[in-house]
């Protein structure tokens, strides 16, 4: 089996490090931003060039192939299954593991689950790893230990029973040890007020430094936040395709159907 490793925080981070030393019997490449790209979600590159370098004695695996890019996290997967290697080369896609928790709207900001949800428009099934802001690295080494179990189970039970579409899977991991088992846990509603802080530089010019207060979590048990508190790690199931459901579309057909004598006489 073949692994395409990506993540969000640069390959110099100890989260992709901890994770390309734990995942055992496989073939590994690696593709990862040179400096961190968080928060930069779906972005590509487009209209300028993406330089790339071949990164040696940082992963203490012998023989793994890894690449640094100038490029985004999304750069990364269309690079590793189109240029590095083949997409039929690659069986899996895993990202992370991040320096931060995915959860709630964090989870469209997202440079690391991003780049899983990109492997999913070339079929690959794909996984995205997510730590505590204050995991160190041995924290990380104990995750990817984890991380090496999920993903050989689900490559497995991806080839043995499909489901009806790509889909990423974003797992986050709590920071209490050990843990309780694993959940489920719908995205919460987690939201930040936008807050900015302005600041001078060293000749007096402002520039502002984005603050975001996080707003009050939703009191309720289910979520994905409740399972990580619990000590549980915690995955969510997302496909890159939007749903609606056919009673909100027949709602919406109605209402600009009644539109079209004033909007197109």
């Amino acid at each position: 089996m073949k692994v395409l490793i990506v993540n969000d925080d640069g390959i110099y981070s100890q989260g992709i490090r901890a994770l390309v030393e734990n995942i055992k019997d496989c073939e590994i490449l690696v593709v990862a931003p040179e400096h961190e790209r968080s928060a930069v979600s779906h972005a590509i590159t487009i209209k300028q060039p993406i330089f790339f370098k071949k990164v040696k004695d940082w992963f203490k695996n012998p023989g793994i192939e890894s690449y640094a890019i100038t490029g985004t996290p999304a750069d990364c997967v269309k690079t590793g299954l189109s240029y590095f290697s083949k997409p039929d080369d690659i069986d899996i896609v895993i990202s992370g593991i991040n320096h931060g928790h995915n959860i709630g709207v964090d989870i469209h900001y997202s440079g690391t689950v991003s780049a899983a949800l990109e492997a999913t428009f070339s079929n690959k099934c794909s996984i995205a790893f997510s730590g505590h802001y204050s995991s160190e690295y041995e924290d990380f080494m104990y995750m990817a230990k984890y991380a090496n179990k999920f993903m050989h189970a689900v490559a497995k039970w991806n080839k043995e029973s499909p489901l009806s579409q790509p889909y990423t899977i974003n797992i986050n991991f709590p920071i209490t040890k050990p843990y309780k088992g694993i959940k489920y846990g719908e995205v919460n509603k987690l939201n930040y007020r936008d807050c900015f802080e302005e600041r001078l530089t060293p000749t007096g010019s402002k520039y502002l430094w984005l603050q975001g207060e996080l707003n009050k979590v939703p009191d309720s048990d289910g979520f994905d936040h409740n399972a990580l508190d619990e000590g549980f790690i915690c995955f969510t199931l997302i496909t890159p395709y939007f749903h609606a459901e056919p009673h909100d579309i027949g709602k919406i057909s109605s209402f600009l159907s009644t539109l079209e004598d004033s909007f197109f006489q």
